[in-house]
């Protein structure tokens, strides 16, 4: 218990630990000032700049030595892939899912069905489609009627200028013969007014004694023959009109019928024109129709190849919303690969063609034939790896994408092949060699780091006999990833910092 009668100005202050108060800050700092020191070590240290270029990998034809070393070997990790790819299988229309029919590991052939769609409005659009087709070839079966009347009705017509130009004939023929029966009526009755006037005179004469009662009787029997002839004259003349009149008639029909023969041409071209937009619309109906066709089709998605499902990207009830959205994901168990990273150190080693062996955890006893069929032209630089692909010559279905591997290339004498190939080398511009024999030379290497900065080093380097635009080949001495120093380098263990120079430099300093 707390005795309460206490005075607190009696209660004595705690110990001072100027150790512990100070002490303990001070050396926090000290290490903390001693850890950034160290960090910052390189960047407070001077660096010399120094010019320099990396060294290039090429592709080169060169005698693969025949060695049973088992260090000439590359052994990397990798994993198996579809060569060259995977197949996605795609709906080549939109629409919904209305059943996937294969599952994960099913083994499917070229066009066999992956999955379906809902295909209602498909089927209704080409019976839409059908019946337009129907419709249209009844159009154009109609214009191909019309068109055939037309052409027989002017057929039929093809005499009438014969016939118009004979009617005009015989209407300016009779016009002739009416013209001529008239003037001869006028002479025959101008000859009967004559006989009249003598009949006058004859009868006068006779009365005063002058002329005998047989003239005057014979006078008078001369006009009336001249009165008959008068009438038969103008009988001929109203004949003849008639006959004119018959043939005015006859030649206005000829008339009539060619302005029908002018219809009738109409009416063939107005046919023809109509049964050509007929056929355009009749094959329009057909294109329509076999577009609806084929989207029924693809309503229906099949497989681009012989294969196995890796995976079922859709389910039913899916909706695809375009041409080309995947459906599943096959790949060809007879065409495998196994992608290698192999490492920079490693990659001059290795070359198109090269034969590999490779095993897996699946099948552990059993060493798989492949050969290095291409290089990724893009390095992994968090791994420090050149991706590389092999071709397996002899797969085998149990095999599967993704597997783990362990991927050996050979060197191309250990499996008696043509002992010449490709092989990718380090090439260094030859303005970087020193004591340059022929078959050995000297070289400055720096190992780059993040920053630029580096340390120098000189290496020994034996040189291959390729030279490819100032550019030396190097077999042994120096690696990809390294650079090598332009012009006098300083000495061995410099600390540096590199400026990059361009190779088009570098190659026309080393050229002659």
């Amino acid at each position: 218990m707390i005795d309460s009668t206490l005075n607190p100005g009696s209660i004595p202050p705690p110990p001072r630990r100027l150790l512990v108060r100070w002490g303990v800050p001070i050396v926090l700092l000290a290490a903390v000032a001693a850890l950034v020191a160290f960090v910052a070590r390189g960047s407070l240290r001077s660096r010399l700049e120094v010019e320099a270029v990396p060294v290039a990998l090429r592709a080169v034809e060169v005698d693969a030595p025949a060695t049973d070393d088992e260090s000439a070997a590359v052994i990397a990790p990798g994993w198996v892939e579809a060569d060259p790819s995977t197949h996605r299988v795609v709906a080549l229309a939109d629409g919904v899912v209305q059943e996937v029919l294969v599952v994960e590991g099913d083994t499917v052939a070229v066009d066999q069905p992956i999955a379906t769609l809902v295909a209602d409005e498909a089927r209704i659009a080409l019976a839409r489609a059908d019946a337009e087709v129907a419709r249209r070839a009844a159009l154009r079966s109609e214009f191909v009627a019309q068109l055939s009347a037309a052409r027989s009705n002017r057929e039929h017509l093809v005499d009438l200028r014969r016939r118009e130009a004979v009617a005009r004939a015989e209407v300016d023929r009779g016009s002739a013969a009416a013209e001529a029966a008239r003037a001869a009526a006028e002479a025959d009755d101008a000859e009967r007014r004559e006989l009249a006037d003598e009949v006058a005179r004859l009868e006068a004469l006779a009365a005063r004694g002058g002329a005998s009662e047989g003239s005057v009787a014979r006078a008078k029997l001369r006009l009336a023959t001249a009165a008959a002839t008068v009438e038969a004259s103008r009988a001929t003349a109203q004949a003849v009109a008639a006959a004119v009149a018959a043939a005015r008639a006859e030649h206005a029909a000829a008339v009539r019928d060619l302005e029908l023969l002018i219809a009738e041409n109409l009416a063939v071209e107005s046919a023809e024109a109509g049964l050509a937009a007929a056929e355009a619309e009749y094959r329009l109906a057909l294109a329509t129709r076999d577009d609806a066709a084929l989207r029924l089709e693809r309503m229906t998605v099949r497989s681009p190849i012989d294969g196995v499902v890796i995976e079922r990207l859709v389910v039913p009830g899916s909706r695809l919303g375009g041409t080309g959205a995947a459906v599943a994901e096959l790949y060809d168990p007879r065409h495998l690969q196994v992608r290698v990273d192999v490492p920079l150190a490693d990659a001059a080693r290795v070359g198109v063609g090269q034969p590999a062996e490779v095993v897996l955890d699946l099948l552990p006893d059993r060493v798989f034939r492949g050969e290095v069929s291409r290089f990724v032209h893009r390095a992994d630089l968090a791994k420090n790896t050149v991706p590389v692909k092999v071709r397996l010559l002899d797969p085998d279905p149990r095999l599967k994408p993704d597997m783990l591997a362990r991927v050996r290339l050979l060197p191309m004498a250990q499996q008696g092949q043509d002992l010449r190939g490709q092989r990718t080398r380090v090439f260094v511009p030859e303005i970087a060699l020193r004591a340059d024999t022929g078959g050995s030379a000297e070289a400055t290497a720096v190992v780059v780091d993040a920053d630029g900065a580096g340390t120098t080093e000189a290496r020994r380097l034996d040189l291959g006999p390729a030279r490819i635009d100032g550019w030396r080949e190097v077999i042994d001495g120096l690696r990809a990833g390294e650079w090598v120093v332009l012009g006098e380098p300083p000495p061995d263990g410099t600390s540096v910092r590199v400026v990059e120079a361009s190779r088009e430099l570098s190659a026309r300093r080393a050229s002659p």
